[in-house]
Order: C-alpha cells, then sequence, then structure tokens
C-alpha cells in the first residue's frame, strides 16, 4: 500500500516545490522588468536633456549673432541723423553682445571643441564693436562724410564675414552633436519600449503558466478527492455487503 501511495506523495512533494518557485520566478521577473523599465526611463530623460541643451547652445548663438546686428543697426542710425537718441539702443546691444557672449561661454563648457572656440569668437565680436565705436568717434569729430568713408572700408563687412563663418562653424558642430543626441533619445524611446513590451509578455506568460499549473493541481486534487470518496464508498459496500467492520490503528499508541 505504501508503494501504490509513493507516485501521489512524490507529486504532492512536486508540486509544493514547483508553485513557489513559479512564483518565485514571476516575481523575478517583474523586478527585472521594473529596473530595465527604469533604467531606459533614466537614459531617455538624460538623452532629452542633452538634446534641450544643444538647442540652447544653437539659441544662444543667435543671440550673439543678432546683438551684433542690433549694434550696427544702432550705430548706421545716429550715422544716418546724427541724433544721439540712436547711441542708446547702441549703448544697449553692446551690453547684450557681451552678455550673450559670456552666457554662450557658460553653456558650452561641457564641450571642449567648442570651448575652444569661443576665444575667437570673441575677439572678432569685440573686433567688431571696436569698429562700430570708432565709426561713431569719428563722426562726432570729423563729421559725416569722415564717417561713411571709413565705412566705406569695408573692413566692418570682412570683420562681420569673419564672425559669421566662425559662428557657422560652432553652429555645424553643434548640429552633428544635436543629431548625435536625437539619434541616441530616439534609440532610447524605442528600446524602452521593445524592453517594456517584451517583459510583459515575459510576465503575463509566466502569470498564465502559474495560474494553469494552479488550475491544473486543483483539478487533480479534486480527481483525487473524488476517487479517494468513491473508493471509500465502494469498501463501505464491502463492508456492509460482507457484514463486516473497519478500524483504525496508530501503530505507535496500538490504540
Amino acid at each position: 500500500m505504501n508503494k501504490l501511495l509513493e507516485p501521489d506523495h512524490r507529486r504532492a512533494i512536486r508540486r509544493s516545490i514547483i508553485e513557489p518557485l513559479a512564483m518565485a520566478a514571476v516575481i523575478i521577473v517583474l523586478v527585472i522588468s521594473g529596473v530595465v523599465a527604469l533604467r531606459n526611463f533614466r537614459e531617455l530623460q538624460q538623452t532629452r536633456l542633452r538634446v534641450s541643451h544643444s538647442n540652447h547652445v544653437l539659441a544662444g548663438l543667435r543671440l550673439v549673432e543678432a546683438a551684433v546686428m542690433d549694434a550696427e543697426s544702432g550705430q548706421r542710425g545716429f550715422l544716418i541723423t546724427g541724433d544721439e537718441a540712436y547711441l542708446e539702443p547702441f549703448d544697449d546691444a553692446v551690453r547684450r553682445v557681451r552678455a550673450s557672449l559670456n552666457s554662450f561661454a557658460s553653456l558650452i563648457q561641457d564641450n571642449a571643441t567648442q570651448r575652444a572656440a569661443v576665444p575667437e569668437l570673441r575677439s572678432l565680436v569685440e573686433e567688431r564693436l571696436a569698429e562700430l565705436q570708432h565709426v561713431l568717434e569719428v563722426r562726432e569729430h570729423e563729421g559725416l562724410a569722415a564717417a561713411q568713408q571709413t565705412v566705406a572700408s569695408a573692413t566692418g563687412k570682412r570683420t562681420m564675414d569673419r564672425i559669421h563663418a566662425k559662428a557657422q562653424s560652432i553652429r555645424e558642430v553643434e548640429y552633428q552633436l544635436l543629431m548625435t543626441r536625437e539619434n541616441a533619445a530616439a534609440l532610447s524611446y524605442h528600446s524602452g519600449i521593445s524592453t517594456s513590451i517584451l517583459s510583459t509578455l515575459t510576465g503575463l506568460l509566466l502569470v498564465g503558466g502559474v495560474l494553469y499549473l494552479l488550475e491544473h493541481n486543483r483539478r487533480k486534487a479534486e480527481r483525487s478527492a473524488l476517487d479517494l470518496r468513491t473508493t471509500r464508498e465502494r469498501l463501505q459496500l464491502a463492508l456492509d455487503a460482507a457484514e463486516m467492520g473497519s478500524w483504525n490503528i496508530n501503530p505507535d499508541t496500538r490504540q
């Protein structure tokens, strides 16, 4: 009889081991999925911050160029009219040029290539501001004709061309960096989606497997209980028919 019960006993032991292991596997997969999703989220957040930083760098460069052009506009207004009211916009533009240059320099501190280009850009901008100031002084002391002659020398145009060329080279470097960062952000985004889908499917499969195992074991237990009840009923019928009795004995206590 012990031999007959041994397979059922082994199956019960296996069930008692497999079910907790399956639940542990589900928990482990869910934890790993959460960690991976968190890592992907952080990578995506960092790449988006880097993309935003590159956009700020490009915007800062545009502010520098715009401020230099505003200084030129203020200077020309004074040259044409002689009205000193135009000197106030000129002075304001000069202040904005230097402030925007300082802000731009702080933005590219993390990039050695861009940082190395700032001194030359600053030197060219200061050179252009000095040229504009010199023309104003000529206009004030020597008159409009002398100032126009100074402007006609095209020195200022050459300086502005150099400023624009330098700004464009800085812009191209930042555009390449921006493209790299945008590609990295897109890769992180798609990787995060793929990982989330894969981990979700894996978790669902494991959960489904555990539920199937539990349901399968429940049905087996019900069938075993039904078989046991049927066996007991048949035994009872046999005992009744033979007019026999049955009893249980505890081998340890002999009771």
